[in-house]
């Protein structure tokens, strides 16, 4: 597998609410900074929504060696029509380092849709 065949954003799968991890994949000197959705279902009681670290978990087995793997943080995905939000640091792995770049790589992966931030994500 070449860093190129790795899918930027996965997971998505219709409006609604989601956690969501960020990584960086590398191979030698290259890497790529990708994203991974797990929805969470808004009839599902949220203490049997998956948890961020096991959403890392599932990338590394996906993701076969030689390339590394570096689970960067995550939060909480919400899209509903052609807006969307990141919002809410992933408990155990918090905010990722770089929310600017998680909303332009959720907004190439949803062109027309306004991807926003939680007022205070940055902080």
């Amino acid at each position: 597998m070449k860093l190129e065949d790795i899918p930027v954003v996965a997971g998505f799968v219709g409006d609604g609410n989601y956690k969501y991890i960020v990584a960086d994949v590398g191979l030698r000197k290259e890497k790529r900074t990708i994203i991974r959705l797990v929805c969470c279902p808004a009839d599902q009681n949220p203490a049997h929504h998956i948890e961020h670290r096991r959403i890392g978990y599932r990338l590394m087995d996906e993701i076969p060696a030689p390339i590394d793997v570096d689970i960067l943080g995550g939060g909480m995905f919400g899209k509903s029509g052609e807006c969307a939000i990141i919002a809410a640091p992933a408990p155990g792995l918090g905010r990722e380092p770089d929310p600017d770049l998680t909303v332009r790589l959720l907004s190439e992966a949803f062109p027309g849709c306004r991807i926003e931030k939680q007022l205070g994500y940055d902080e």
